[in-house]
């Protein structure tokens, strides 16, 4: 659907509420708010969104996108050390050879 040139596709769209603790409290506390309506279109509130590369959560602390590109560091860094072991062997058994 277009509604002041926005087009909202249903399956892959979500909304974010961003505030403080307080806010998010006061709001969530109210009623357990599952969706918002834009464009006329019901969106499902996620709690961390992944926007450009970064993952937000409601309270804009990155916690979530740290712990993730941890992670991704971690795995790289030991998928390197594995290859240049073996890559260290391979050069070794080859100049023995030679």
């Amino acid at each position: 659907m277009t509604d002041l040139n926005v087009l909202v596709r249903r399956p892959q769209t979500e909304a974010l509420i961003i505030g403080t603790m307080a806010l998010l409290h006061a709001v969530t506390s109210a009623a357990a708010v599952l969706s918002v309506a834009a464009s006329g279109v019901e969106l499902r509130v996620a709690d961390k969104m992944k926007i450009l590369g970064f993952v937000l959560d409601r309270r804009l602390t990155f916690q979530k996108h740290v712990m993730i590109v941890a992670r991704s560091c971690h795995y790289h860094a030991q998928a390197i050390r594995h290859n240049a072991t073996y890559c260290q062997r391979r050069w070794h058994r080859l100049w023995r050879a030679s």
